[in-house]
């Protein structure tokens, strides 16, 4: 190949790389057919987890394909080459999917689904138990150690995930092949990821909700709300967002925490300060905690916001989370019930907190560094490491070095779990503390010492390394340890002899990898060491001559000059320090050969175990990812709660409050909480408001809540309910796009045909200014057809607009709810309250022209603001006439029938909704008779009286269905 492949995090003396996101050591494959299927690999090297996912892409955008990548980050994809294409369409998700990941191109025979399975098999150890090669073998002996499913159902799952075992093969061909990397057997476990138990999120929605990365910089925004605060009225506000504008800039990914900590920190994910004593850790990372954005008083992201994890793992698990939330009740519950308890007993959850803060910064790395081996197939210098036995012997001890590290730190986390009650949190003390990994911690101390450790010092990483296994472990590496010590002494002596003879005392001795031991002279001796030679001899030296003629005078004739380090000193041996050094060299290598022996014995033995450890690191990370819920929430000001999650049922969010605007708050700046209520029977609600009136906000408010609920956090509200969502759906901003020379209307439009196209009856839609882009009657027209086949859909949509005229659907459709920003007129300014408050289609706001009024505010002259308002006034007195002639020419008996009709669909609304939930299960008759428009009234009442269990809901709607009755029966035969 002739692009230069990226080196995984596989570092020889155990030093984590420089990094600057979350955790991407992962590699990925893709592959789809003609039937739009799609099979998805990825391969995380830090804990050696392979996990496959097929499903059928809905749309042409592959969102979902987009989603699994951005939820691992991949450092390379591997497609079908460009030239091997033999399906129709197979060109699609390598086009859609080369912007944003470096892609490998290997032929189309290496995404064999047979090959795959078999180099599955190979490093998760599934046929050992002498079954026939094939499909057959999946879930054999792997089951057992809970690495793979049962045979039967491995059998199902290797049927249905064909295309992603493909992926899987080409995936491991070019990990082996091309990356130079070999996996030890039975270290790999395998992952069959569904899309069903997660919900969707588009990348337009993580961009626009700030769930990974703030869109602007943190000191803007804070200026911004500390100008609002400090000011009140319309020209304060737009001079605050002004100001903010002209300062902003994107951050890219400056809002996530980086993955490794500074020099001197304790761990690689914290962030800021909260009520509680975070441990040590908290105090040192305080500058990276102000450098990232990310503290919980100051996080302009909700990863930020969230994030006060102590691991690299723990942090990637919530980083997933918040890509795809969870839409399975039963996980949700325990994961809340987990957090409850650890709200509820702060004592408990602090001394977790301090324990894990002693988890070594690289936890993630233990799986890997034990189990993943540089091959020698990817290029000279890959074979040149393999064959360096320090490099080789500084990679193992490491490893073990970090195992034991962290099997010591598991006793007492599962100690101080002892006592615990929610059923996640007992699982997590039984996996900590299992007797299987205290044999393994025994093993690990039996042959490792105690006092080893790396170094950045090349001798004395060395030495570490040298005697790293504790005496008596094997007789040879004593014998050849103890040689090493006479050899490295005498050198010590030797120099401390020549001291003397020279008189040179501040003679030094010094190591490097390609010298070996030499003699440092400064500069200053030198200096003495001539005036002795002249004094002695009675001559001395001119101005003339050359340094190194100088220096050789200087020094002793027995002293070899190596190079000279500037004007401050000298680099010199000797014959008998090199024979020294040549024996030193000799010893050095028996040790590190018969340390490298006995370690290999050891990670054999441990390898035996890797599905335990890589179960134990998965624990650790939930725990540390609860922990970080608890700190966000308990570090934060105002009421959370734990939100309620219903098989079926409306979203209902009680005094909501903006998790992000809360926390990026200033003194004196008030954040108004807001109510949302989104049911079956009302599930398209239009927000209107003057500009910058928190339209925006408040749909960003919801999401961002929704999202919290359905990774298993408290939410900042009073009360939270809601039927976790399959898949939130975003437009929100406008802008053009240069590269597909498309214009903001344009990309506007495909955007929403995206969105339609991918909605469904439990998607969350948040939409904010539709058909701005545009002609007023086009964008009208676009915006009324949209809402309408959204609101048939039945999906929960949240609509911000500032077309008067798409108020007229809250009129027709008993669906369609009508909300507006509320604002307080004083004089020419406008006061914003941040409150939401229902409001009526006919209704004239009181400050209809908020925007003429802005307008003057931000400093349009006088003279246009006034005639803009004539002609506005103008036009809105035309609409007015021509309503009251429609609305006086329509009979009264329409008037009427269209309440009856109202008043139908609510009740069949109600019908459907008691039924799904179980409560009637009778009656879905009488709501779809309710629904039929031939029913009329009769059906009406005929499906209010059988929801009896739904009276007190019911009552008042009967009571108006009779007197509707009641007026039908008065009007003329004719009119109904």
């Amino acid at each position: 190949m002739s692009q230069q492949q990226p080196q995984p995090d596989l570092v020889a003396d155990g030093s984590p790389p420089a990094t600057q996101q979350p955790s991407s050591n992962c590699f990925a494959a893709v592959i789809e057919n003609r039937a739009k299927e799609v099979g998805v690999a990825v391969l995380d090297l830090n804990s050696l987890t392979l996990h496959l996912t097929q499903f059928i892409e809905a749309g042409r955008s592959y969102t979902t394909t987009h989603l699994l990548l951005d939820a691992h980050q991949p450092r390379q994809l591997v497609v079908v080459g460009s030239l091997h294409h033999e399906v129709a369409g197979a060109a699609g998700v390598n086009q859609v999917t080369a912007a944003a990941w470096e892609q490998v191109h290997l032929a189309r025979s290496a995404f064999d689904d047979t090959k795959g399975i078999l180099a599955v098999q190979e490093l998760t150890g599934w046929n050992d138990m002498g079954a026939s090669s094939g499909i057959n073998n999946i879930g054999g002996a792997g089951a057992a150690a809970g690495n793979a499913p049962a045979g039967a159902a491995g059998r199902v799952l290797a049927k249905s995930h064909y295309l992603a075992f493909g992926a899987a093969g080409a995936l491991l061909q070019h990990v082996r092949t091309h990356l130079g990397l070999a996996m030890a057997p039975r270290a790999l476990q395998v992952e069959f990821d569904g899309v069903k138990h997660h919900m969707a999120i588009d990348r337009d929605a993580v961009t626009s909700l700030e769930l990974l990365a703030p869109t602007r910089s943190r000191a803007a925004l804070q200026k911004a709300i500390a100008s609002t605060a400090s000011a009140s009225g319309a020209a304060a506000a737009a001079a605050a967002v002004l100001q903010a504008a002209q300062q902003d800039m994107p951050l890219g990914t400056q809002g996530t925490a980086p993955t490794r900590p500074i020099a001197g920190t304790q761990g690689g994910y914290a962030t800021g300060s909260s009520n509680y004593t975070r441990g040590r850790r908290r105090a040192s990372c305080k500058a990276a905690a102000a450098a990232s954005c990310s503290s919980s008083k100051g996080s302009s992201s909700l990863f930020g916001f969230l994030n006060h994890t102590a691991t690299a793992c723990g942090a990637r698990l919530l980083r997933t989370n918040l890509l795809q939330p969870l839409t399975d009740i039963t996980t949700l519950e325990l994961r809340l019930d987990s957090l409850q308890e650890l709200l509820e007993s702060p004592h408990l959850t602090l001394e977790l907190v301090s324990l894990i803060d002693t988890l070594p910064k690289n936890l993630d790395k233990v799986c890997s560094n034990l189990a993943v081996r540089p091959s020698g197939s990817a290029g000279a210098a890959a074979a040149a490491s393999c064959k360096d036995p320090s490099v080789q012997l500084g990679r193992l001890v490491s490893s073990v070095i970090l195992l034991r590290d962290v099997l010591r730190c598991l006793p007492a986390m599962a100690d101080s779990m002892a006592w615990v009650d929610s059923p996640l949190l007992k699982a997590i003390r039984a996996n900590l503390g299992q007797g299987e990994l205290q044999q393994l911690l025994q093993e690990t101390e039996a042959v490792l010492d105690d006092d080893a450790q790396a170094s950045k010092t090349q001798f004395v990483n060395k030495v570490q390394q040298c005697f790293a296994v504790r005496a008596q472990v094997d007789s040879l590496l004593d014998i050849s340890r103890a040689t090493f010590t006479r050899l490295t002494e005498a050198i010590h002596e030797l120099a401390a002899k020549y001291r003397a003879s020279t008189g040179i005392a501040a003679l030094k001795v010094q190591y490097s990898s390609s010298k070996g031991f030499f003699l440092v002279v400064p500069e200053q001796q030198q200096g003495r060491q001539q005036a002795a030679a002249t004094s002695m001899h009675g001559k001395g030296y001119g101005g003339g001559g050359s340094v190194a003629a100088a220096s050789a005078l200087q020094l002793p004739k027995t002293f070899l000059v190596l190079e000279k380090r500037g004007r401050n000193s000298t680099c010199v041996t000797t014959h008998e320090l090199n024979a020294l050094n040549s024996r030193l060299r000799d010893a050095a290598a028996d040790c590190m050969m018969l340390t490298v022996q006995v370690l290999e014995q050891l990670v054999s033995k441990l390898l035996q175990h890797m599905p335990l450890l890589q179960r134990t690191l998965d624990n650790i990370a939930l725990l540390d990812v609860l922990l970080s819920f608890f700190q966000a929430v308990a570090g934060s000001e105002g009421d959370f709660c734990r939100p309620v999650l219903t098989p079926a049922g409306p979203l209902a969010i009680t005094q909501g409050r903006h998790p992000l605007l809360a926390a990026l708050r200033e003194p004196g700046f008030e954040v108004r909480p807001n109510d949302t209520f989104v049911t079956p029977c009302a599930t398209l609600h239009l927000l209107t408001g003057p500009n910058m009136s928190g339209k925006s906000t408040y749909l960003k408010q919801v999401a961002l809540l929704v999202v919290m609920a359905q990774i298993g956090c408290y939410v900042p509200a009073t009360f939270m309910s809601l039927s976790p969502y399959i898949s939130l759906h975003t437009r929100i901003g406008t802008s053009d796009s240069i590269e597909s020379n498309a214009s903001s209307f344009m990309v506007e439009m495909a955007d929403m045909a995206r969105l339609m196209a991918r909605a469904g009856p439990r998607s969350l839609v948040l939409i904010d200014e539709l058909g701005r882009a545009t002609s007023t009657a086009d964008g009208v027209a676009l915006s009324w057809a949209m809402a309408e086949y959204l609101l048939a859909l039945g999906a929960h949509v949240l609509l911000a607009t500032h077309f008067r005229q798409l108020e007229e659907l809250a009129a027709i459709y008993p669906s369609c709810k009508l909300w507006r920003m509320q604002v307080e007129l004083q004089g020419d300014d406008i006061h914003y309250t941040r409150s939401i408050a229902p409001a009526a289609a006919e209704a004239d706001s009181a400050c209809s022209h908020y925007g003429i009024l802005l307008a003057r505010t931000a400093g349009l002259p006088q003279h246009i603001t006034e005639r803009a308002m004539q002609v506005a006034q103008q036009l809105e007195a035309k609409q007015q006439q021509q309503h009251l002639r429609q609305q006086q020419g329509q009979p009264r008996s329409e008037r009427c029938l269209g309440q009856v009709y109202s008043l139908i669909h609510k009740l069949g609304c109600v019908a459907r909704q008691a039924a799904a939930e179980g409560l009637l299960p009778d009656t879905a008759a009488a709501a779809d008779t309710a629904s039929a428009p031939a029913g009329g009234v009769e059906a009406a009442v005929a499906a209010a009286a059988a929801l009896q269990r739904c009276q007190p809901l019911l009552a008042g709607l009967k009571q108006q269905a009779e007197k509707l009755l009641l007026q039908a029966a008065k009007q003329p035969q004719g009119a109904a």
